[in-house]
């Protein structure tokens, strides 16, 4: 496989999919992602993704992004003190923080196959020794 294209998947792998891992071992462990944690989730992973971005536009959104979970995070809480919290089920149709999360990995995603096979930007993280 050609250095730029292991530069990108190496990206996709730290950059995207390992921030991700506390939902799949909720899911492991509960068989359910509760929406306090994908709120909380999508707020951290929108901040992070935001500035390593080297796009304004994107580091915008995901900085507004971040901050509306985050806010939604806080009521969330307030949702769950104020009622008795029931077993709750993975909703796609419901969780907006989902969408947000798979709506920024499909933007970082796509500066990530820009920067590192068009424009052959080698992953720093691996930076080859000389």
């Amino acid at each position: 496989m050609k250095d730029n294209y292991q530069d990108f998947f190496t990206s996709i792998l730290l950059h995207l999919l390992l921030p991700l891992m506390p939902l799949v071992f909720e899911f492991n462990y509960t068989g359910f992602v509760s929406e306090r944690s994908l709120t909380m989730t999508a707020s951290i992973y929108a901040f992070s993704i935001g500035v390593s971005s080297r796009n304004k536009v994107t580091l915008a959104i995901c900085i507004i992004i971040g901050l509306l979970n985050a806010g939604n995070y806080g009521a969330t809480i307030l949702d769950e003190l104020n009622e008795e919290i029931t077993h709750k089920t993975f909703d796609f149709t419901n969780l907006g923080a989902f969408w947000l999360i798979i709506l920024i990995f499909i933007i970082h995603g796509i500066e990530r196959w820009i920067r590192h096979i068009q424009e052959n930007e080698e992953f720093t993280l691996m930076k080859k020794r000389t």
